[in-house]
């Protein structure tokens, strides 16, 4: 399976949300067009929320977390929009001078902006 990404995400965010933790992921986001997925992965939706919006794909071969898409009430809802890619696959050379931030998602409502647990900084400094 292989992920391409047509440039450089604006940051990383390190979530501690339990499905973001577990997964073990810290996610960039992007466009779809901006994505290319090949190879064949499994999906996951939270099981804990009647509607959830997006969708965890794993990697069939190894079970890495590899990034997630919107689900279809998602996009009725927001267009689709946004999808997330797992920058932790990234060689980290690769990521340098990219700010690395860390939302509180494990106490986020849902309604308002994150707050985060610590602050953030840029990664290869």
């Amino acid at each position: 399976m292989r992920i391409e990404v047509a440039k450089k995400p604006d940051f990383i965010n390190e979530c501690n949300c339990a499905l973001c933790g577990k997964s073990g992921a810290r996610w960039s986001y992007f466009h779809p067009a901006d994505i290319g997925v090949t190879g064949k992965t499994r999906g996951y939706r939270r099981e804990d929320k009647d509607d959830p919006a997006a969708e965890i794909h794993f990697c069939e071969r190894c079970g890495t977390t590899t990034h997630f898409t919107l689900t279809e009430s998602a996009i009725a809802r927001f267009g689709n929009v946004q999808m997330g890619v797992n920058m932790r696959l990234a060689d980290e050379g690769d990521l340098a001078g990219i700010e690395l931030r860390f939302p509180d998602g494990r106490n986020w409502s849902g309604g308002t902006d994150f707050g985060y647990v610590r602050k953030a900084h840029i990664i290869g400094r």
